[in-house]
């Protein structure tokens, strides 16, 4: 036990004095290493805030470029199928009345072609070349109105 009493005060004496000039050589210099990292990560950071501000307006200019050719898409297409419809109804309408004209000449039987059914004639008295010129008559009527 008392060796090693010994050798702690040995230790104390010299081994003190010698940590401590030791810190006061080296602590310094770590010290102002220390400050140079701290100074290198400030100036990194602020080069990240400033990259990352600029990316973010940049983000949002494309963001907001993106939204407005969007809605001037958006707005072209329905211009075009409001359009189309308009065509659509148009052209509809148009067929409908071509068919409602065409299904009038039909129904209705034009005056030169209608012959009248009389029970009084028989096919006897009945004029076989009269028969003709009502057909005639009847394709000159048709032609006219293909060639409409």
């Amino acid at each position: 036990m008392f060796k090693i009493l010994e050798r702690v005060t040995e230790l104390k004496d010299s081994e003190i004095t010698k940590a401590q000039s030791l810190a006061d050589i080296h602590i310094p210099k770590l010290s102002a290493e220390l400050q140079v990292a701290e100074s290198i990560a400030d100036s990194l950071l602020e080069k990240h805030l400033k990259v990352e501000g600029e990316n973010t307006k940049q983000l949002e200019r494309k963001r907001q470029e993106r939204t407005t050719e969007w809605d001037t898409f958006v707005h072209d297409m329905t211009k075009k199928c409001i359009r189309i419809d308009n065509t659509f109804k148009e052209r509809e309408e148009e067929v409908r009345i071509l068919y409602k004209k065409a299904e009038e000449k039909i129904v209705e039987p034009s005056p030169e072609s209608t012959t009248s059914f009389d029970p009084a004639n028989t096919a006897e008295d009945s004029d076989p070349t009269a028969a003709i010129v009502d057909n005639s008559e009847i394709s000159k009527t048709t032609a006219k109105q293909d060639n409409s």
